[in-house]
């Protein structure tokens, strides 16, 4: 049985020499109507030489149609042996096909969901790397600030901060890490040590409010993960079309669980 991994790592690869081997013959086809030769045989030359990188990883009977149509133009063009209105003729006609072709289409091993990308997706269009950073800014203010004796609080404070900026851009689960141990850290110990030193009010104020936005933000990005996660998959996998909760999260009863449940108890500031 061929190894998943391998085939997802390999379709992934041929995508991308895709993507390049449209924008090298768009852009082939663009200077086509100029007036310098030499460029445009260049130019024709890249898109031959890419053919050739993408056709070392595919076995030749898999090879469509277009492709050894284009490559062989290609080099001809490249090397004088082809007019150029005639070249130009060609590649409108192929580049639709080359814009269609889809390599493993068939194989279902490559077609699974990526869920962590969805989750990144959503968080990139959220609020949480601005308000991570104005959570950062404001516990590295207090950490700074000069009134905290305790040195153990001190390193605290940049243990959390280096958390933070961990969990602002890597996985779901570094996220929410992240959000957890600043909710602890304050709910246990910092809100406690704050209320100490009158002259930090205006810092664990602000830091209050962040907090309360963050909160919010959390819930409604899970929402959000949730919701395009259940729309990619009904949208892709038929005996799944009708139903509307396909990504509910169960307790240890087997009841459901809602998806405010899910962030409240990381989320109470």
């Amino acid at each position: 049985m061929p190894n998943q991994e391998t085939l997802i790592h390999l379709a992934n690869l041929l995508n991308r020499n895709q993507n390049t081997l449209i924008d090298y013959t768009a852009n082939l086809l663009q200077k086509m109507a100029g007036e310098d030769i030499s460029e445009k045989r260049v130019l024709a030359g890249k898109v031959q030489s890419h053919l050739a990188s993408i056709g070392q990883l595919v076995p030749e009977s898999q090879l469509p149609t277009w492709f050894g149509e284009l490559k062989n133009k290609s080099l001809e063009y490249s090397n004088g042996r082809m007019k150029g209105q005639d070249f130009l003729s060609d590649i409108i006609r192929l580049l639709p096909e080359i814009k269609a072709h889809t390599w493993l289409s068939n194989d279902p091993s490559t077609s699974g969901f990526d869920f962590e990308s969805i989750f990144s997706e959503c968080r990139v269009n959220s609020r949480i790397p601005e308000l991570f950073d104005e959570l950062i800014l404001a516990l590295e203010r207090i950490r700074d600030s000069g009134t905290l004796d305790s040195r153990s609080m001190i390193d605290a404070l940049s243990k959390l901060i280096s958390t933070m900026h961990i969990g602002k851009s890597s996985s779901c689960f570094s996220m929410d890490g992240a959000w957890q141990f600043l909710c602890s850290f304050a709910e246990n110990v910092l809100w406690n040590e704050l209320s100490k030193i009158p002259l930090l009010g205006s810092l664990t104020d602000a830091l209050r409010q962040t907090m309360e936005e963050t909160q919010v933000e959390i819930t409604k990005l899970f929402k959000d993960v949730q919701s395009e996660m259940t729309e990619r998959v009904a949208k892709e996998v038929r005996p799944l079309q009708h139903s509307r909760e396909i990504f509910n999260l169960y307790g240890k009863t087997g009841s459901v669980l809602k998806i405010e449940h899910q962030t409240q108890s990381s989320t109470t500031v």
